[in-house]
């Protein structure tokens, strides 16, 4: 639970049903709504070193950081504990340039056990936002490189098995290139429809995993959404259709050195 006074301006709470801080009410996390099935005017029953106290729900807001969490005014938070006028931690706005100094003489009051600069968390999460991002994209470049070979050699194959039925089109008076665009109607066919189970399922396995992630940094406080942008999609279906038109280029050459004289030779014996 953490107390915060109504017009506090350095800690705003990111409410996204109901309302914020009001006397003798919490505020929730919406993990902590989800996982206890409640929803705004329900009441609930909070446990302290003293004795338990019921208490309304005011509101449910969205916290990245604090995800099983609620807010209430200071003063009801210090009536509960009775605690008198007492805080086990302040928020303080400092200029940029005095931030150093001001750490530093809070360390030498006695008590204190830590000191976080929003900006400094902030820059971290950056920074690691980044490196995910740079990892992310490698992936996603090994991916068209593995789905490049696996079309290609499939691709191959099917052309090298097939180059009977090719040789009598091209007898019969089909033109080579005419042969290349009924292969790459055929790959086309089968890689529509795995290319949407596969967006599926990476999808529900995206999720899933994300879900372990966060479920594993239970104790430290934090939550994670997958959210992937509709040009993301856009992006890898444009890229997949030319990983496909790329390879069927390459293999589809294969068809034009079609030696007719020797498959008829092949054929007849």
């Amino acid at each position: 639970m953490i107390g915060l006074q109504p017009d506090s301006t350095l800690r705003k709470i990111n409410i996204i049903s109901g309302t914020e801080l009001e006397e003798n009410k919490i505020v929730i996390t919406e993990d902590l709504a989800n996982k206890l099935a409640l929803s705004i005017g329900d009441e609930v029953t909070l446990s302290t070193y003293l004795k338990n106290h019921t208490i309304a729900v005011s509101g449910i807001c969205r916290e990245p950081l604090l995800f099983r969490t609620c807010f209430a005014p200071l003063d009801t938070v210090q009536e509960l504990l009775e605690i008198g006028d007492e805080a086990n931690g302040i928020y303080l706005r400092v200029t940029p340039d005095k931030t150093m100094l001001i750490r530093k003489k809070l360390y030498q009051i006695p008590g204190i056990q830590r000191v976080d600069v929003k900006e400094e968390s902030r820059t971290d999460w950056l920074n690691l936002i980044r490196e995910f991002t740079v990892f992310s994209h490698v992936m996603w470049v090994m991916s068209m490189i593995i789905a490049f070979s696996i079309i290609f050699n499939t691709s191959t194959i099917n052309v090298m098995e097939r180059k009977y039925e090719h040789a009598t089109l091209m007898i019969l008076g089909t033109k080579p290139s005419k042969i290349s665009r009924i292969l790459l109607l055929e790959t086309l066919i089968m890689a529509l429809p795995a290319m949407i189970l596969g967006i599926f399922l990476g999808y529900m396995t995206a999720r899933y995993f994300l879900e372990v992630f966060t479920t594993t940094l239970a104790e430290q406080m934090i939550i994670l959404e997958l959210y992937i942008y509709p040009q993301s999609y856009t992006l890898t279906i444009i890229s997949f259709l030319a990983t496909i038109i790329i390879a069927h280029t390459i293999v589809s050459r294969q068809t034009r050195k079609i030696n007719l004289g020797k498959i008829v030779k092949e054929s007849a014996v």
